[in-house]
């Protein structure tokens, strides 16, 4: 219950985040530094608990085969492999506005990482392929959109950005793995 609670809360954070940031022509360098730098926490966040806890739960507590897992993890290791290629040429072929981009990513981000804990059907290696590989799809297309998001903010130095960025992964990644 901790862990939906959680992920529900950085859900909604994530996503007022990028609303706000869709909005950083009337903010000041350092509001959009904090939006970045809080961006970042918070996709680290949802992604540290999903590295932790998915196979726990998966194993655990829905007792899924062990085998099947295997198979799962296989067939995502194949998916993961091929996603980054193509999503990454799609970016830069197809997205103009990556802060409109992010906003709507960021509500897929979260609805994705909500379906691993709720499983919609009895089958559940099938649940575990679909759940991993849609989160999977959106964290990469939101790790692009905001890498190049870098390289649109042209106001700000890139430095400071990605300072900003490494210091809310150290942040989200800091206290989830004290616990």
């Amino acid at each position: 219950m901790f862990v939906f609670l959680f992920v529900c809360f950085h859900s909604r954070l994530h996503i007022d985040v990028c609303c706000f940031l869709f909005f950083f022509q009337m903010l000041t360098n350092r509001m959009i530094l904090i939006f970045y730098c809080l961006l970042s926490c918070f996709k680290s966040s949802i992604h540290y608990i999903h590295l932790i806890y998915y196979v726990q739960t998966y194993i655990s507590i829905y007792e899924m085969n062990f085998y099947a897992f295997t198979l799962v993890e296989c067939l995502f290791l194949v998916w993961n492999c091929s996603n980054d290629i193509l999503f990454g040429w799609l970016s830069d072929r197809l997205i103009s506005d990556r802060l409109k981009s992010l906003k709507y990513l960021s509500i897929a981000f979260c609805l994705s990482s909500l379906l691993f804990w709720y499983p919609v059907n009895d089958l559940l290696s099938m649940n575990l392929l679909v759940s991993l590989c849609l989160y999977d799809s959106c964290l990469t297309m939101i790790d692009l959109n905001m890498n190049s998001l870098l390289i649109d903010l042209k106001q700000m130095k890139r430095e400071r950005l990605s300072s900003a960025n490494a210091l809310g992964n150290a942040i989200g990644d800091f206290f989830l793995s004290r616990n």
